[in-house]
Order: C-alpha cells, then structure tokens, then sequence
C-alpha cells in the first residue's frame, strides 16, 4: 500500500505537473488539514506559491460557501485548485466558473469511514493512461447516443435520457487539457434532469453514508427520487438528503462508470467507491460542472455493482465489465 507522501507525489508530480511559480489554492477542512498538508509540502517542493484554506466542519458539502470569503478571493487568485476537504466541491458554481475561465480545479474528496488517509490507498496509485484508454473506448461508444437503459442482478431497471448532453471522463491527467479532473476515475454523463424513470437497487455505496447493510430500492419519476424503501439504510438516506433542506438534491444529475481497476467499493472511502471499475453510480443533486443545469446544495453518488448497460441499442457493458 502506497503512502501519504506517495499520494501527495501523485497528485503533485504525476496529474497536476505544478510548475515552478504556479500560484495553487488548496481547499480542505479540519477533518483532512493532515493530508493537505502533504500535499502543500509536495507542491513547496516543486516551488510553487500555495494559499491552504480550510472551509467550516459540516459545511463543505455547500458550495455556496465557495463564493464567500476568503475563499473567494484566494479562488480568483489561483491558477489551479484542489478540493481536498471531507465533501465535493467538484459540481459548485464558484468552481464552474472559475474552470470556464481558464483555472484547473482537481476534485480530491479526502473523507473515509474507516480512518485511514485516501492519499495512502491504493487506488491513488492507477496509471493514468490506462484509465484514459479505457475513457476514450467507453466516450466512443457514447457519443451522439440518447438514451441509457442499466439493469443489475440486485433488481436495478433504470431509463434515463441523454439527449443534447456531452460525456466526459475524469482519468487524474491534466495534459488533455480539461480543466477539471478528479481522483474518481470515471466516464461520466449528465441525464436530462426530468427524464429519469425505473427502479435502483443501491448494494455498493450509499456515497458520503457508506456501504449498506442491506441493498437499498429508490424509485426514480419524471428524473427525480419519489421513493425510498422503508429500511434502516432508507432511514440513513433520507435523514442525510434531509441536511441540505433543498428537493433539488433528489434529482438524478450523473450518470458515471468507474474505471479505476485499482479501486475497491466497500463503503469505506466515498471517492475510491464511485470509482471501482465494476461499478456505476448516479449521482443525485448539482451537477453544473458536469454539463447540466441543477443548481442544487450538494451531491452525493448512489452505486451499485455489476451493471449492464445499453446506450440506445448499444451493449456497452455486461455484468461490469466493459464489452469491447
């Protein structure tokens, strides 16, 4: 198992490429300030000028707290950011803004349920041009499709539409020349957020909550949750969605397959399980950096395993793994 500092080096060295000079804003919070710590040392050594910040506990999950101060003005200082705090702030309007106007932003949710750091984890070590090989296979297949129907062994029956919406993929390298990326390596497309319909059987992840216990059925209508199975893990979820005190976060905003074949999805580390090649998750709330248009107060990833997966009437995987 790697360490911390290999981590750090990874994230530093190995996907940002920081240049001597580069002015890098760092976003956590009380929970992870160790890990960005690491990372900010990495980056000194690369001799570049680093802002650390740390958002309020409980509430980097808001992305609105991106626009106050000083988070603000160090955002607007920076030419690349990293979200290394307990909760994403991948889908937040601030960070949309800032990549639309040229800044990188890598999204680096450092929270796990078990205590171990996420830079020690094995899936942070995955070379990156193998994620890309496998991206560029799936966004092939994808593109110009409309339509998306995935079924699982657990009971999933799901419809979603993609009409008029862009896949993209997060493999950790910048060199491509996105402006976001993500430690959860994925291919990933914003549904048309009223045309969602069918039932998931979550037995993965519950994202922020952790693995359930028992799988989980939600029902999905006119592209939003209208239904949680009454259930402890149902209990969990709706007291959780509860937090945000905005409907907008039922709203089925992602639809994503992991790719990370490093990765494991025990509900141990909320970014490693979406990630877990195997895997796919839809992601529930905003989505604005992701190419759609739900402003809501956060996001959380629901994931299953073993998918099967048409694009129209396109086998794209079977039983999770990809069918080249």
């Amino acid at each position: 198992m790697a360490t911390v500092e290999q981590g750090a080096k990874t994230v530093v060295q190995n996907w940002l490429r920081i240049r001597e000079g580069e002015k890098l804003a760092i976003l956590t919070d009380e929970h992870c300030h160790s890990q960005a710590e690491v990372i900010k040392d990495e980056a000194l050594k690369a001799k570049a000028e680093v802002k650390l910040l740390s958002v309020p506990t409980g509430r980097g999950h808001a992305g609105a707290i991106l626009e106050q101060e000083p988070f603000s003005t160090a955002i607007d200082w920076s030419e690349t950011i990293i979200g290394a705090s307990t909760y994403s702030m991948l889908t937040a309007r601030k960070i949309r803004d800032a990549a639309a106007s040229g800044k990188r932003y890598l999204s680096l949710p450092l929270s796990g349920k078990d205590g171990a750091p996420t830079l020690h984890r094995d899936f942070m070590q995955m070379p990156t041009e193998e994620a890309a090989e496998m991206a560029k296979v799936l966004l092939s297949r994808i593109r110009g499709k409309k339509r998306i129907h995935v079924t699982t062994p657990a009971g999933t029956d799901l419809h979603l539409s993609i009409e008029g919406r862009t896949a993209g993929a997060f493999t950790g390298d910048f060199s491509t020349g996105d402006p976001c990326e993500s430690s959860c390596f994925e291919v990933y497309i914003s549904p048309r957020e009223d045309q969602t319909h069918g039932i998931m059987v979550v037995d993965a992840s519950l994202g922020y909550i952790g693995a359930p216990q028992k799988p989980l059925k939600i029902k999905f209508s006119d592209g939003k949750i209208i239904e949680i199975e009454n259930s402890e893990e149902g209990t969990a979820l709706r007291n959780f969605l509860g937090t945000f005190s905005d409907d907008k976060m039922l709203i089925a905003a992602e639809f994503g397959m992991g790719l990370n074949t490093c990765g494991v999805c025990n509900g141990d580390c909320y970014i490693e399980d979406e990630s877990a090649y195997g895997t796919f998750h839809i992601g529930i709330g905003r989505n604005l950096t992701l190419g759609g248009e739900n402003d809501a107060a956060g996001h959380n990833d629901l994931v299953c395993f073993h998918p099967t997966i048409w694009f129209d009437e396109e086998l794209v995987y079977q039983d999770g793994k990809i069918v080249f």
